[in-house]
């Protein structure tokens, strides 16, 4: 196969698909749900960035290790476990690790994958892989961008019309 098939490459756009919704999403539950503002929300941001740092920069060596399949179900598994955790905690400090633990874990996961992807080429045709590669994912971005978009519109449209009702019967 000269380039990545179908089913990484699904992985990699849905990857970054979820990474760009809980990114977008993310801040907006934390003021809604917390009351937390920006200064709060770059301190969980931070710790996000340093946690997928460290975890990027153990990734070959934990990859050498214990093997690429071991670390893409251990990211996917990892996401997985905090995402379904991440909103059933009401305890912010939780709900942050939840959630720098998901966003963390995604991006390890694209990281993986790419370069897995890229190097399953032959040597030849790695550069166009990547590209390629980078492409989905900027695919996968933007599929994360709409859907959020779609769901904020959603949202607002669902709750207009109470606000509107609200707001006249006052």
């Amino acid at each position: 196969a000269a380039l990545p098939t179908s089913a990484p490459a699904a992985a990699i756009a849905a990857t970054a698909a979820a990474r760009q919704s809980g990114a977008v999403l993310w801040p907006l539950y934390l003021r809604d749900g917390f009351e937390w503002g920006a200064a709060q929300f770059a301190g969980a941001l931070l710790a996000e960035n340093l946690a997928s740092i460290g975890a990027l920069f153990f990734l070959p060596r934990v990859a050498q290790h214990y093997g690429a399949a071991a670390v893409a179900v251990g990211g996917l598994a990892s996401a997985a476990a905090c995402a379904a955790l991440a909103f059933r905690l009401r305890s912010p400090p939780m709900h942050v690790a939840c959630m720098v633990c998901l966003l963390s874990g995604l991006s390890l996961l694209d990281a993986h994958l790419r370069a897995l992807g890229a190097l399953s080429a032959p040597p030849s045709l790695q550069g166009r892989a990547f590209a390629y590669l980078g492409v989905l994912s900027s695919l996968g971005t933007a599929v994360g961008s709409l859907a959020t978009h779609l769901y904020a519109a959603h949202a607002t449209a669902a709750l207009l019309p109470a606000a509107v009702a609200l707001a006249s019967s006052a």
